[in-house]
């Protein structure tokens, strides 16, 4: 068996966390022995491998028929969004229109007689005793046992002998924010990827290749934290924040960046946000726990094909010009193209398939204007140097994917333009005032 500190360790180690809230984060999904799964976060485990798990999505399977269920009919109206999708996907409701309804259940359980104290119970003993009644739920099966689903955020509490397995889902290609593992093994190799889960005796990264490798506990020495960003700092990119409290009674704030389990060492290091760093031995550590991080700033990518343009991700279309002097004037703009206006400048995104990360300088951003000629809108911008209204971005990124982002701020509303200066078309959009 593991010692006890090194496996708590790599537990909270490699588990992120949020608080249960209405817009709870799903970054684990737990097998429990028993059948049930919750997907969520463990939020606390102290020193006798007793968690907290926070959920956002929970089957729960409770090996008791000595349970009472009703059931009452819900409108639509009166459902959580969640519940409206899954009635939805499963054909679940019953009627037609705003009058559909939605059956779901309360339950109430019996707890055991014998049961002398929460620590000794096991899971299912542990939920009746702390969740004698449940509402709001989707029974799935009852009789000998009791299977329900829930949709809206808990607290559940078991210890690691009730679980079977934790996984995560592998990070999508469009996510440009995160956080990978750094493996140091004993054989003195290094393993880097993305959190896929962890058992008892075992820990999984997902390999940049996505397929999953599976190490021993006891073969890692060490582990590190690697922001995947170089454009964010390391708390823009974890969802949490790590919370360790000491023997001494001091509670740490920040995120734990190093671990360090050989001879000798046996010592964590935390981050804080202010840039210092925190060395704490295990043996003075008697609580983990984790807190939604409220500077968490999610970048997520666009996949484009060669030629493909999107502004603020809408789908754009290029038309042609003609040169009037020094004037270019535009064959025609697109209405359904309107971005609303911001309070004081508007945040436009310009995002291109450019793998090579070539120069953008063949891209220009231009306010249009508009005039009536014989009762037709005209809409042109001029190339004289003094009354060009050109704009230049504010930012300027190229992702792992090849997609460049050229990120501008306009000031007002009014029709405005990304003008190819090699293929000689534009690309017109509105910036619309809503307030009017």
């Amino acid at each position: 068996m593991l010692s006890f500190m090194k496996q708590k360790i790599w537990i909270l180690a490699l588990s992120a966390v949020c608080a249960v809230s209405a817009n709870a984060v799903i970054v684990q999904k737990v097998q429990l022995k028993n059948g049930s799964e919750l997907e969520g976060y463990i939020q606390r485990q102290d020193k006798n491998d007793n968690i907290t798990f926070c959920s956002d999505r929970a089957l729960i399977t409770v090996n008791q028929g000595n349970a009472q269920t009703t059931e009452s009919s819900y409108t639509e109206g009166n459902l959580d969004q969640q519940w409206v999708e899954w009635g939805n996907e499963h054909d679940a409701f019953s009627g037609t229109g705003a009058d559909r309804t939605l059956v779901l259940n309360d339950i109430i359980f019996q707890p055991a007689m014998n049961v002398q104290a929460l620590d000794s119970a096991d899971f299912d003993q542990l939920f009746v005793m702390q969740h004698p009644k449940v509402s709001k739920v989707k029974v799935l099966e009852k009789g000998a046992k009791i299977k329900y689903l829930e949709l809206s955020p808990n607290a559940y509490s078991f210890n690691w002998r009730d679980v079977e397995s934790i996984t995560a889902d592998r990070r999508p290609k469009t996510q440009l924010t995160g956080i990978d593992r750094i493996y140091q093994l004993h054989n003195g190799s290094e393993v880097k990827g993305q959190y896929a889960g962890e058992a008892y005796t075992t820990l999984s990264l997902y390999s940049p290749s996505g397929v999953v490798e599976t190490f021993n506990l006891d073969d890692v020495d060490r582990y590190r934290f690697k922001a995947i960003n170089p454009n964010q700092t390391l708390f823009d990119q974890s969802e949490l924040i790590d919370v360790v409290r000491t023997k001494n009674g001091t509670t740490y704030r920040g995120i734990i960046t190093e671990r360090d389990f050989t001879e000798g060492n046996n010592y964590l290091v935390l981050q804080q946000e202010s840039g210092s760093e925190q060395t704490l031995k295990f043996n003075d550590v008697v609580e983990y726990s984790k807190e939604e991080n409220p500077n968490y700033q999610l970048i997520t990518d666009v996949l484009l094909k060669p030629g493909e343009m999107v502004i603020n991700r809408l789908p754009v279309e290029a038309v042609g010009v003609t040169k009037n002097g020094t004037q270019i004037v535009l064959e025609k703009i697109n209405p359904d193209l309107s971005i609303p206006q911001g309070d004081n400048v508007t945040r436009v995104a310009v995002e291109y398939y450019n793998p090579q990360n070539v120069s953008s300088d063949n891209y220009m951003l231009v306010k249009v204007d508009e005039e009536m000629v014989k009762k037709a809108p005209v809409y042109s911008f001029s190339t004289d140097l003094f009354e060009l209204q050109k704009f230049v971005p504010v930012n300027r990124v190229t992702s792992i994917n090849g997609t460049t982002k050229l990120e501008y701020d306009l000031p007002g509303n009014g029709v405005f333009a990304v003008y190819d200066l090699s293929t000689r078309q534009a690309i017109p959009f509105n910036i619309i005032d809503n307030s009017k």
